[in-house]
């Protein structure tokens, strides 16, 4: 009896068969997709380059920067305590003026440099 007549041969090939088709197909689209999604990618950073080439150079460099390892440099850690700084400051700013606009009974917000 051969494997063909036990019912153990072609169905388990064919089936085989059938799964690396339909795998190869995913794969396909898989791919189709990824490009597609690249070329959308590329295209925004591209318009993105062409309205702000500054910004694009500044970035650019930030990200050379980090990945030459200067996120754990002292300068880095300097930097980043002044933008903190900065930043916290305005932030306590923007939430304590309006405060002491409402404790001097002022329903108005003065420009800054005014009080």
């Amino acid at each position: 009896m051969d494997r063909d007549e036990a019912g153990t041969g072609a169905p388990e090939v064919e089936e085989l068969a059938d799964i690396v088709r339909r795998l190869r197909e995913d794969l396909d689209l898989l791919r189709e997709a990824a490009l597609q999604r690249r070329d959308e990618l590329v295209g925004r950073a591209r318009g993105f380059i062409a309205e702000h080439p500054f910004a694009a150079v500044g970035a650019g460099v930030a990200i050379g920067y980090l990945l030459a390892g200067g996120i754990f440099s002292r300068a880095t850690m300097r930097i980043a305590r002044v933008g903190a700084r900065i930043y916290l400051g305005r932030l306590l700013r923007d939430a304590v003026i309006p405060g002491i606009d409402v404790l001097r009974g002022d329903g108005t917000r003065a420009p800054h440099g005014t009080h």
